[in-house]
């Protein structure tokens, strides 16, 4: 992505914000994406102004001194806008501007009126470029798009060379005093800040020995066909690793039942791919996984969230809004065991009634069982797939929570003609060295007895966040507590908004992320998610009492209710 943008950047004088922004933005929250992307293009276009000698630079900052003066006080009043405005604001003022300048820019259909307001607004006087440097400082510090400045330094007719130089002398002016902004308002991380935000393993959980012993097997024994199109022999014995896996869980399977996938989220994305259209209703738990609620926004079917409690989804929730509607959604998705971003699990009564509406509103069930072999207590509750026989639930499940994300290898698996409907749909292939790998670590490796270890560990972390919180947590705090999994859901009283409480986190030492970007609407404002998966016990400690300090400032401010 970074390395796109430079190109592009370095053809025609732009496009490395607008295009490491917008890409950035579809992973991160937009704010964070803006902040990420400064010090690379401050680094980039301290390049580009070096390629300037001395005499041209000069002549360069006494033509531009009011439009790039003015500028440096607009991106401080965008930085501050950027600290507070809603990530969904910024996220459609980023698309809006991007799209508004290639609508501006494309030569098919003409804009009325472009010509005169350029004419109007790129005027070369000097209060028309300061009004000019400062509007275009405001929208750069608050979104990383220069557009208007491009299109202020097209309108001159500059050469080629002059062009990407003075924009990358105004760039480097603005982005200097943005990383300065961006330090002071706490939109970088702190020195030290325990970031708590995202479910990584930890490292050293990953079998690294083991992996290579595997790989070195796999060529002793294929040679170059384990770097062939289609692999060898250890490739396909992972797809029988995934049926005794699955089978041991209670869901009746072969290997015509089983689809080998980059990952879940892909396994999730080629299963939207091949049932959704435009239009069709989708239901989700709410709060669910943010990854799903971005592809489901791609394939631009609308989503309906329905609330959770303790036993997981509110399934007779759900069963209301099918009666009370016309139609039933085209497909469910639920996290049922250790749910993302919860931690809750949905009890067997209720498995088994969502089971019955899938049935009788004839609707496909999407079961997601990322965390499902990570229990730490408690009796196991079996799996949506192993409580029907009607072909209505497809599952998907990944080796990223008890290998390594790295492996990048998931499965989809269903009834077999649901499966080759997925295959048929499946773009591009697969991993097959990686599945190799697999195939022989998990069939001829500790793979077993690694993930009891696994659960071991992880057992004494989700402990150990939950007694942090207990110890350290003001009244009026309320949590999950998982019986496994990676992750926490901390509920605030309300009026505490979460993401506005980020920077003062932030400033106390740790990080987490807010709870509305697990919504598919506008709720989740005073709830985060904490994941106990990646740091030490002793950062933990110190994140959590650094969580709980920013709690009682974000509870004691004016207005805000108190703990």
């Amino acid at each position: 992505m970074l390395f796109v943008g430079g190109v592009v950047m370095g053809v025609t004088g732009f496009g490395y914000a607008l295009v490491g922004t917008a890409t950035l933005a579809a992973l991160l929250d937009p704010a964070t994406a803006v902040v990420v992307m400064i010090l690379p293009m401050l680094a980039t276009n301290l390049r580009l102004v070096t390629e300037l000698d001395r005499e041209s630079l000069s002549a360069c900052f006494t033509r531009f001194r009011p439009y790039l003066a003015a500028a440096i006080v607009g991106t401080l009043l965008g930085m501050a806008l950027l600290d507070r405005l809603p990530s969904r604001a910024l996220a459609l003022a980023l698309g809006v501007l991007t799209l508004g300048y290639v609508g501006l820019k494309q030569p098919y259909v003409p804009v009325p009126g472009r010509a005169a307001a350029t004419d109007y607004c790129f005027r070369p006087t000097g209060p028309a470029k300061a009004a000019l440097g400062f509007a275009s400082g405001v929208v750069f510090g608050a979104s990383n798009v220069a557009v208007q400045t491009v299109a202020y330094l097209d309108s001159l007719e500059l050469d080629q060379s002059t062009f990407v130089g003075v924009l990358a002398m105004v760039l480097v002016g603005i982005s200097v005093v943005r990383v300065a902004a961006a330090w002071l308002l706490g939109l970088y991380d702190a020195p030290g800040a325990v970031s708590l935000s995202f479910g990584f393993p930890y490292p050293a959980s990953f079998p690294n020995e083991e992996l290579v012993d595997a790989a070195e097997t796999v060529f002793e024994a294929e040679g170059d066909r384990a770097l062939q199109y289609g692999g060898g022999d250890y490739a396909e014995r992972l797809t029988d690793a995934v049926v005794e896996q699955e089978r041991g869980r209670g869901v009746d399977c072969a290997a015509e039942n089983v689809l080998l996938t980059n990952g879940a989220t892909h396994a999730i994305d080629v299963v939207c791919q091949t049932f959704l259209e435009h239009g069709d209703d989708v239901f989700v738990e709410a709060p669910t996984f943010m990854g799903t609620l971005k592809l489901l926004n791609n394939y631009g079917v609308d989503v309906t969230g329905f609330g959770m409690d303790g036993d997981g989804l509110r399934v007779e929730a759900v069963a209301a809004a099918l009666e009370a509607r016309e139609a039933a959604p085209k497909l469910l998705y639920t996290i049922p065991t250790f749910q993302n971003p919860s931690g809750t699990t949905m009890s067997l009564d209720r498995r088994e009634r969502l089971l019955e509406l899938a049935e009788a509103y004839d609707f496909l069930v999407l079961e997601d069982d990322a965390y499902g072999q990570l229990r730490y207590r408690g009796e196991p509750v079996p799996p949506l797939a192993s409580l029907e026989g009607s072909g209505r639930v497809v599952r998907v499940n990944t080796f990223s929570k008890t290998v390594a994300p790295g492996v990048r290898s998931g499965w989809v698996l269903g009834d077999e003609g649901l499966v080759e409907e997925v295959t048929r749909m499946r773009a591009g292939g697969v991993n097959t060295f990686s599945q190799s790998v697999l195939g022989c670590y998990c069939t001829e490796g500790d793979y077993g007895e690694n993930v009891a270890e696994l659960r071991a560990r992880y057992e004494e972390r989700c402990e150990h966040m939950l007694n942090c919180l207990e110890r350290h947590m003001p009244p009026g705090v309320d949590w999950t507590e998982p019986a496994g999994g990676f992750f926490v859901w901390v509920a605030f009283p309300e009026g505490v908004d979460t993401e506005a409480m980020l920077p003062t986190a932030t400033e106390e030492g740790v990080t987490y992320l807010p709870g509305h970007l697990f919504f598919p609407d506008d709720r989740g404002e005073e709830c985060l998610r904490l994941s106990f998966s990646h740091v030490g016990l002793e950062e933990m400690d110190r994140a959590v009492e650094a969580l709980a300090r920013a709690a009682r400032r974000e509870m004691s401010a004016p207005g805000d209710r108190q703990g």
